[in-house]
């Protein structure tokens, strides 16, 4: 309603003000250097599934067109809610590629960077049967479905697998996902990392190069004494 409360992450905040009626709207202050604003929520309206899951809009201050999801679960607990404001999935990208990340028809741009990305597709709740692919960005490969990966569950507990991504001239490129559920239970965490970080160990140059399937990928690379090459 008229309060403004400030939550901290993971921490358990009690609010006695406002009631089941509240009408609820949520700020993230910054994320990747944003500010975003959600559309208002109105807890006397009953959300999805048997959880009363609320996907929540949030808006970009500074340019309204683009949008972050998130969800907000309402639990019932004694004759409080319970609010749980949560991101399904943690996008981390650990190689050195500009990548695409898709959950059924929900795209996802991934590029190089510390912070995770917070991914939620339209079907939101547990019970959906959710797949990922990931492809390496270009701007001029449009909808083109052969480079695309193909297709792992999101729904496990934990899983390690590779994707391969194929480009132009027949490359392809290795990609380790490592999906995990977060202690809190409805968040999974998918790393992207290199299928194979060579470090050079020696007191010479070396040069390397990737092969897939008996087929050389791009080109030799030098690798100096200590260098990492992923």
């Amino acid at each position: 309603n008229a309060e403004r409360i400030n939550l901290k992450p993971s921490d358990l905040n009690l609010i006695t003000s406002g009631n089941k009626q509240s009408i609820l709207r949520l700020i993230i202050p910054s994320y990747n250097n944003i500010k975003w604003i959600s559309d208002s929520v109105d807890l006397n309206v009953e959300g999805k599934g048997d959880h009363n899951e609320h996907l929540v809009i949030l808006h970009n201050s500074n340019n309204h067109q683009q949008i972050l999801k998130m969800v907000l679960r309402v639990d019932t607990f004694h004759e409080s809610y319970r609010l749980l404001f949560y991101s399904p999935f943690w996008i981390l990208n650990r190689t050195e590629l500009q990548l695409e990340f898709q959950i059924e028809n929900n795209r996802a741009f991934i590029e190089v960077a510390q912070t995770p990305f917070l991914v939620c597709p339209d079907k939101f709740g547990s019970d959906a049967n959710k797949k990922g692919q990931i492809r390496l960005y270009s701007t001029q490969q449009g909808d083109n479905t052969k480079n695309w990966s193909k297709k792992f569950s999101l729904d496990v507990i934990k899983s390690t697998g590779m994707a391969s991504c194929k480009v132009t001239n027949d490359r392809t490129y290795m990609v380790c996902v490592d999906i995990a559920t977060c202690s809190f239970g409805l968040t999974k965490i998918v790393t992207l990392s290199p299928s194979v970080v060579i470090i050079n160990k020696s007191t010479m140059e070396i040069e390397v190069i990737d092969t897939v399937s008996d087929r050389e990928q791009v080109k030799w690379r030098p690798l100096n004494p200590e260098q990492v090459n992923h």
